[in-house]
């Protein structure tokens, strides 16, 4: 099963939206608005959590082969318009793997080759525990190592 958490000030179209985005891509998905954070100005938030890297990617690698990115490239951008009307200006969506204790940060200037990527790699536990897109170096790295270079 795949849980998502919005934030609390996520409007009830913005959580249809959000569950609409994953019935779109063709996985199942428990949508819950129960985040909440202490700020005058909270940046929405759109946590996904999943057992197995698998379980998320791999979905999208079974139903399309090698144009698996472009469902993954979907649903992200598909998110990312769900809570344009949010209150907070900015946000955030990331894939919590449990198995591997990995939290995997998207951001919406990735490009295509970002997610054509991330279906490809092995999701392992970095020091940081937070792996992003590095466009310096063109591949998804640790945060720490990003910040080090």
């Amino acid at each position: 099963m795949i849980e998502v958490a919005l934030d609390k000030l996520a409007t009830e179209a913005e959580i249809d939206a959000v569950r609409d985005a994953f019935e779109d891509a063709g996985l199942s998905a428990e949508v819950t608005a129960d985040l909440e954070f202490r700020s005058a100005f909270p940046p929405w938030v759109i946590d996904i959590t999943v057992l197995t890297a698998s379980l998320f990617f791999g979905g999208f690698a079974a139903a399309a082969g090698a144009d698996a990115w472009k469902g993954l490239r979907g649903l992200v951008m598909k998110l990312f318009r769900a809570r344009e009307p949010a209150l907070g200006s900015t946000g955030s969506i990331s894939v919590t793997v449990t198995e591997v204790h990995e939290v995997i940060r998207f951001s919406q200037d990735l490009p295509d080759l970002a997610f054509r990527s991330l279906v490809q790699i092995e999701i392992v536990q970095t020091e940081s525990g937070q792996l992003q897109w590095d466009p310096r170096t063109r591949t998804w790295r640790d945060t720490l190592d990003i910040a080090r270079d």
